[in-house]
């Protein structure tokens, strides 16, 4: 079974994805947020680059999402959430 169901029109899948590279709207148009305030682009788990993942700080009052789309730093999208933000 390569597909468990679906989600906004998008399958789950149960094998992994390879996403390193691709651009990714994680930080533009979604984002973590951790305590106190600081924001991540994504979970990024088992990201190359984890000083990357950090955007800022919901508490600073000039905190922007990103501008743009940016590569993917994970081998592996930990959250699953490339179903959705991966261009």
């Amino acid at each position: 079974l390569p597909y468990l169901g679906s989600r906004g029109g998008k399958t789950f899948q149960t094998e992994s994805v390879t996403t390193r590279g691709k651009m990714c709207a994680a930080g533009h148009r979604y984002a973590v947020i951790h305590p106190p305030g600081k924001i991540l682009r994504c979970a990024g788990l088992n990201s190359s680059e984890p000083d990357k993942l950090i955007i800022g700080n919901l508490l600073d009052e000039n905190f922007k999402l990103l501008e743009e789309l940016s590569p993917c730093t994970s081998e592996i999208c930990p959250c699953n959430e490339w179903a959705f933000l991966l261009e």
